[in-house]
């Protein structure tokens, strides 16, 4: 706590453990990605903030994907990995995966992993 009150910032990276990009299912397709066979992430959309600017080669990430379960797509953990990069500023020129046109052009950044 004694840093937290130095900073006033609740993440610094010696406390670090690891990152966590979330998945929002309603918000992001994961089923239509995963229906492409495809099983691996090489960037994920973040808000920028301070603690993207602490995003360094080689942390440890872990990817949650939220929700309520349906379509199997069960709340937890699904994986676990290294960044490859620092946060890099990031414009969508699709809508990709993404539900809604508007979800897309909100992406500002993204981490590759």
């Amino acid at each position: 706590m004694a840093t937290r009150a130095r900073t006033g910032r609740a993440v610094e990276r010696e406390r670090l453990g690891a990152w966590v990009l979330k998945c929002n299912p309603s918000l992001w397709d994961l089923r239509a990605l995963l229906d492409t066979g495809e099983r691996r992430l090489t960037s994920w959309a973040v808000h920028p903030s301070y603690r993207t600017r602490l995003v360094a080669p080689g942390d440890r990430v872990l990817f949650w994907v939220s929700g309520d379960g349906r379509d199997g797509l069960h709340r937890g953990v699904w994986g676990l990995g290294p960044t490859v990069s620092e946060v890099e500023p990031w414009a969508e020129t699709s809508q990709g995966f993404w539900r809604t046109p508007s979800e897309a052009g909100s992406v500002r950044v993204r981490g590759k992993v």
